[in-house]
């Protein structure tokens, strides 16, 4: 039944950021001209009408949707009118979550225009010191760009091919203590909720002064340091394989740093091992190959500038780093592979923007909408991998073991879709999540990532209490 037209409005608290919403006298801004305005929702059978300081209609909602849905409703007025189908391409307009810019300096100073992901083009005519670019990016977007994983790599060895000079500086500085990171890149060894550990009672320790590469013994699954340039068989880990073949026994003699070449080219990387279950997947397949093999763990001093961002990731050139110098520059001409090189030079260098927020408050999940509307724009929606990836480098970094996106489902009609009001073309659902006919008792069902593991979506009930990720670009 149809909810009493002259029952009290349902106030629209937060409109999208203020963006233009479609309203039945035109185009205007739903809060400052006190509108009633309309949007049809994820399909054409959900209706809301939310109003902007009138009292006089009120606002009117599918029977039986919340005053969550009535401000979901009022968040993206407009932004679903005539929105084509997956197929036709309905992800994300506008910047993109984690941008990366690379400022250039051409000859006779002509300026480069080159952004390694959708985003902003920035032009610069300067060459810099690691220093000085250090304090230009802080100052200008967030920091000297990080690399996370060969993904962000690849994206960067494609912007700089053929476009001349030798080097550009990236945010990796040469620190004075050293730490265990996995060769895989993305969260740290030392992270909230990371703490697997598997070494020998002898290990790690140093022998010889020279042991910073993990290696795995065969019959313990006990892990030991060692010297990066010993002779071991190794397994690599490969994401695309099913959970049963993902790691792959190498039954031939390499040094660390050419396992890790060749997990990379043939496979996706050496492995980390996060949990008892890695452990014995990665103990199961070596065998018939001598006393111990390399893994994915490694220790050095180098860290990046953005002081929150502990990524292991590293994709030096063979020899590199002899440790002469203590910053990192990629080449412009050998794959963008990395160099120590001098700090004092003056280089072309990549600045990111992070426009991915995690907040580390928690929150229900309209509490969390509600915050980042009003304190950014709104809750991250997913719409393809690459924004799963840069999700998936954020969530690591949360104190519970899911976080909230920006996914909701109606029970009234049996759908998920995103709070920017965008239909869920790309998924990435754990099993047994995301069925269209949710339990909707107590409490309606919301979407979240686990921090950890697969990171993959999982249906929750909305009034849990999780951290959550933020957006704080339009599109």
């Amino acid at each position: 039944m149809a909810p009493d037209a002259s029952a009290s409005p349902v106030p629209v608290e937060h409109s999208y950021a203020t963006a233009s919403v479609v309203c039945s006298t035109g185009t205007e801004d739903a809060e400052a001209a006190g509108a009633i305005c309309t949007g049809t929702g994820v399909t054409a059978g959900l209706t809301a009408t939310g109003t902007a300081g009138t009292a006089s209609t009120g606002a009117v909602v599918e029977a039986g949707a919340t005053g969550t849905e009535a401000e979901l409703a009022a968040g993206t007025a407009g932004k679903r009118t005539g929105v084509a189908p997956c197929a036709a391409g309905t992800k994300l307009q506008g910047q993109a979550p984690l941008e990366l810019v690379l400022v250039l300096e051409l000859m006779r100073l002509v300026p480069l225009k080159l952004v390694l992901k959708r985003g902003q083009q920035v032009l610069l005519k300067l060459s810099k010191t690691w220093t000085e670019a250090q304090s230009y990016c802080r100052q200008t977007y967030t920091d000297l760009a990080t690399i996370n994983n060969m993904d962000e790599m690849k994206k960067l060895n494609e912007a700089l091919k053929d476009k001349g000079g030798d080097f550009v500086w990236i945010g990796l500085n040469r620190g004075n203590t050293r730490k265990w990171g996995w060769s895989l890149g993305g969260g740290s060894f030392y992270s909230f909720g990371d703490s697997y550990r598997n070494w020998d009672s002898r290990e790690p320790n140093n022998a010889g002064g020279n042991e910073y590469c993990g290696a795995m013994y065969r019959d313990s699954g006990q892990w030991l340091d060692h010297s990066c340039e010993t002779l071991n068989a190794f397994v690599c880990f490969n994401e695309k394989n099913t959970s049963t073949e993902r790691y792959v026994l190498i039954n031939e003699r390499k040094t660390w740093r050419e396992a890790q070449s060749y997990c990379r080219e043939h496979h996706t990387d050496l492995p980390s091992v996060r949990n008892q279950t890695e452990n014995q997947e990665v103990r199961s397949v070596a065998k018939n190959v001598g006393d111990m093999i390399w893994f994915g763990l490694f220790n050095d001093p180098w860290k990046w500038s953005e002081d929150q961002n502990n990524s292991s990731f590293r994709y030096w050139s063979p020899n590199q780093p002899d440790n002469t110098d203590k910053c990192a520059a990629a080449s412009v001409k050998d794959q963008s592979q990395w160099y120590d090189v001098n700090c004092n030079t003056s280089f072309p260098f990549i600045c990111y923007e992070n426009e991915l927020v995690l907040i580390q408050k928690k929150l229900s999940w309209a509490e969390a909408l509600r915050y980042c509307r009003e304190n950014h724009v709104d809750l991250v929606s997913v719409h393809s991998e690459e924004i799963q990836l840069w999700v998936k480098d954020v969530a690591q970094k949360a104190s519970t073991d899911h976080v909230w996106l920006g996914l909701r489902h109606t029970c009234t009609q049996g759908f998920w879709f995103w709070t920017s009001g965008f239909t869920v073309c790309y998924q990435n659902w754990a099993p047994g999540n995301g069925a269209e006919g949710e339990d909707c008792s107590p409490v309606e069902r919301t979407g979240a990532v686990q921090a950890r593991g697969d990171q993959q979506w999982v249906s929750l009930p909305e009034n849990q209490t999780l951290n959550f990720i933020c957006i704080s670009y339009e599109g």
